[in-house]
């Protein structure tokens, strides 16, 4: 087995799955822990009023899923497979991110 490509299969996992999961937190607009800076106050809602944040959540599940997921594919034994495909998903994911965020950027500044 070649330990730097399975470390690497493992990583690139880890990434895809962490921008797939921040994506579909943001996007499908599920429920969270919220942070209220205004009422320093944590709540749970799908929804955003004044300043509410629900950045510190979306972070930490997709972070979870990421680390979980690079760790199960480091331990699994198997060889690490086309690394140029996964290469190739880790950017497309992590694009689709960025367009998305900035999507949502410009459209704030733009009303």
């Amino acid at each position: 087995m070649n330990r730097p490509a399975h470390s690497l299969a493992a990583a690139l996992w880890g990434v895809t799955v962490f921008a797939a999961v921040y994506l579909l937190q943001g996007a499908l607009h599920l429920p969270t822990v919220v942070y209220d800076p205004a009422a320093h106050s944590w709540l749970m809602t799908s929804s955003l009023k004044g300043v509410q944040m629900r950045y510190y959540s979306d972070f930490g599940g997709a972070a979870i899923a990421g680390c979980a997921t690079g760790w199960l594919r480091f331990r699994w034994k198997s060889p690490p497979g086309d690394l140029g495909a996964l290469v190739g998903a880790a950017l497309s994911v992590v694009a689709l991110d960025l367009a998305w965020f900035l999507s949502r950027v410009l459209g704030a500044l733009r009303s």
